[in-house]
């Protein structure tokens, strides 16, 4: 199993309504397991209280809400010793940047995620 050598997640500006999140994901075997989502910016705060509380709570049960053209999908992956926590977002195919977005990401990752979307 390859260990993640380096991880990273920056939130940015897509439009006036849109907000990327990239994360960058380089394991030992080189392989960059990381990649993007995109959501509307309306949905940021809540989206930050659910990845937020997906990396601090043993046990997260998955959610799964709609918000606008935002399909989102929430939950803890992973083993106890390096749970993961996942963001899928499949949005409305006819809605700007539609289509299907998922990440994977550690714990940290996650928080730092939060801590982004916040802001």
């Amino acid at each position: 199993m390859a260990e993640i050598k380096e991880e990273r997640v920056v939130v940015s500006p897509e439009s006036a309504t849109l907000l990327r999140v990239e994360l960058v994901q380089i394991h030992s075997d080189g392989i960059d397991m990381g990649g993007a989502l995109v959501l509307e910016r309306s949905a940021a705060a809540w989206l930050a209280e659910q990845v937020a509380s997906a990396a601090d709570t043993y046990g997260f049960a998955e959610v799964d809400a709609e918000h606008g053209p935002d399909h989102f999908t929430v939950y803890v992956g992973g083993s106890d010793w390096q749970p993961f926590v996942h963001v899928h977002n499949q949005r409305a195919a006819a809605a700007e940047l539609g289509g299907v977005y998922a990440l994977g990401m550690t714990v940290d990752a996650a928080r730092s995620l939060a801590e982004q979307l916040r802001r």
